[in-house]
């Protein structure tokens, strides 16, 4: 075989491989997530390449620990993915730059910041989308702990009432808060540290409501049903908010594209059939 199209055969392969496996490991599995209240990422037979990559991306730190969190990966997995995907992107990259000449780099050197910022976007809405909906579900948090600590419960135990209420992803994020306070450790800082690695609105404000109340024994009922009033209210706004701006969104598609086709069509015969006489 000409060794030029054997290095594009083995540059076709390559990338193929690396880049669905890349996409098919941040692809979340419905099973897991259904039972860990997490879209956890499906594990690939690459046991040993992924645990490389993930010694290798240890260096990312703490970068992105919030979002891991809400979308149950961990900041050297979601390196690991990139990674995999940049190796998908070198691999087409070579099959171009054999195949069309040097001028193709560009090309490749082109998409590899795409695919990173990509990637990062896909990961920040996929997190928005999960903290909105822990932002609902802790309305309905709030509420059932209203009506636990008017039954005569603690704290804790109202949250911990309230935990097996609610499903995923805020579900299970509250059942290991509870599981941390039955084994010993102090609720202030079980719940401070799951509150402040989800950074959702909602949970902020309860939970300073809720350590507030056990710090100074301040009766907390009549507080949280005004929390989730206000809470709700706000959503409604926003949601006008965002519906006022489709509104206009959609808008310009109509002008800039519709009505001048139509005027196209419209106008058209008529100056041909000017323009024949």
């Amino acid at each position: 075989m000409n060794p030029a199209a054997g290095a594009v055969v083995a540059g076709v392969l390559t990338g193929a491989a690396l880049t669905l496996s890349g996409l098919r490991r941040s692809r979340p599995d419905p099973v897991a997530r259904a039972l860990s209240g997490h879209p956890v990422r499906v594990p690939q037979p690459w046991g040993r390449i992924d645990r490389f990559l993930e010694s290798v991306t240890g260096w990312a730190g703490t970068a992105g620990h919030g979002r891991g969190q809400v979308l149950g990966m961990t900041p050297a997995q979601q390196r690991a993915v990139q990674l995999r995907l940049l190796a998908g992107v070198a691999g087409w990259g070579a099959v171009l730059v054999v195949s069309q000449g040097p001028v193709a780099l560009l090309v490749v050197l082109a998409a590899v910041p795409m695919v990173l910022v990509g990637y990062e976007r896909i990961l920040d809405r996929q997190a928005a989308r999960l903290r909105d909906t822990m932002g609902d579900q802790t309305l309905v948090v709030s509420q059932f702990v209203a009506l636990c600590l008017t039954a005569g419960l603690t704290t804790a135990e109202a949250l911990e009432r309230a935990a097996e209420q609610v499903d995923a992803p805020l579900g299970p994020q509250l059942q290991q808060v509870t599981r941390s306070v039955r084994a010993g450790k102090p609720l202030e800082p079980a719940l401070s540290s799951v509150t402040r690695l989800l950074a959702v609105p909602e949970l902020d404000r309860l939970t300073d409501t809720l350590l507030t109340g056990a710090r100074h024994g301040v009766p907390l009922a009549a507080t949280l049903r005004h929390q989730v009033d206000d809470a709700r209210n706000r959503r409604r706004t926003a949601a006008l908010e965002r519906a006022g701006r489709a509104e206009i969104a959609m808008l310009v598609p109509v002008v800039f594209l519709i009505l001048p086709a139509v005027v196209a069509v419209a106008v058209y015969p008529g100056f041909v059939a000017l323009t024949s006489l």
